[in-house]
């Protein structure tokens, strides 16, 4: 394993149930999110994004809604 690297973010939600809002990982994408698992899978695609996992012209991963729905 290599030496660790701090990796800054910006976490913004709504204080909704569920829980819904957006993780941007510093000078990187933006990824929105709804419920808990939801933000899990942000923090997972921009810690190690997937390849041909892009993102849309306004920031956001390609899939629907929902719980989880990040991809």
């Amino acid at each position: 394993m290599g030496d660790p690297q701090r990796k800054t973010f910006t976490l913004e939600f709504e204080d909704a149930e569920p829980i819904e809002g957006r993780l941007q990982a510093e000078n990187g994408p933006s990824r929105e999110f709804v419920g808990w698992l939801g933000l899990a899978a942000a923090l997972e695609s921009v810690l190690a994004p997937l390849p041909g996992d892009e993102l849309d012209a306004a920031g956001s991963a390609p899939g629907g809604s929902g719980e989880g729905a990040t991809r």
